[in-house]
């Protein structure tokens, strides 16, 4: 049955991430360098 597939699991957010990561292991650290960037932008004077 591929019902499970279609309707949503109440799996906990960390497990899902954690696969998410590990499926594609280079957009958290994309993200991670977007943040990184933007927080050095914002918190430069001038």
């Amino acid at each position: 049955m591929s019902t499970t597939a279609i309707t949503p699991q109440p799996t906990p957010f960390g497990r899902r991430l954690k696969r998410f990561m590990a499926d594609r292991p280079l957009i958290p650290l994309i993200i991670l360098l977007v943040i990184l960037v933007l927080v050095l932008q914002i918190l430069r004077p001038g």
